[in-house]
């Protein structure tokens, strides 16, 4: 029986290490599609900050917010945020080779409580955490305007990558950024 259970287990584990770089790219899509849909029921700031892990950044005027709690703040400083509306779309997806990570970016409408509606684009960095795709990093700007249907393209790995050991130069690599980013919040 401990056989066929743990012959089950690693069946199960590989075949859920075994998605292709599109099928992470489109449970990624998902999950921004969902952020989204949710979005339009509610506010722009509830709508927006559902999609934040808890140490998301976001640049504002002043520099780098780190933290979720912050960066609601900030959009809340923001009088065009306030009790404004939001809808978006994703217009383009990219994953990581270890399908831990990645990026949506896309248009989105706001409209605003005077009931004025303006174009705007945006840029996610996401984290696959054990409760989803969370938002990372946040950026939103404004845009010429929004189109009404979009095909997303996709920036995609040749496959995931699903174990191995992080050589010695991805790794230092991977601390001088870090070290850089917490120079920057």
């Amino acid at each position: 029986m401990k056989i066929l259970v743990s012959l089950f287990v690693t069946l199960f584990v590989t075949q859920q290490n075994n998605a292709t770089p599109r099928q992470v790219a489109d449970e990624l899509l998902a999950a921004d599609r969902a952020f989204a849909a949710a979005a339009a029921q509610t506010d722009l700031i509830t709508g927006i900050s559902a999609t934040f892990a808890s140490d998301v950044v976001m640049p504002a005027p002043g520099g780098i917010i780190a933290g979720a709690d912050k960066v609601i703040d900030a959009l809340k400083a923001n009088p065009a945020n306030v009790g404004a509306k939001v809808s978006w779309t994703p217009a383009r997806v990219g994953v990581s080779a270890d399908g831990k990570h990645g990026f949506t970016a896309g248009f989105m409408t706001v409209t605003r409580a005077d009931g004025t509606v303006g174009a705007a684009k945006y840029m996610a960095y996401w984290e696959k955490q054990k409760d989803g795709w969370r938002a990372r990093a946040y950026k939103r700007g404004a845009a010429k305007t929004t189109p009404a249907t979009i095909a997303p393209s996709y920036v995609l790995p040749t496959r995931i990558l699903t174990s191995g050991p992080i050589n010695e130069r991805d790794r230092e690599s991977l601390a001088d950024a870090e070290q850089i980013g917490r120079a920057h919040v």
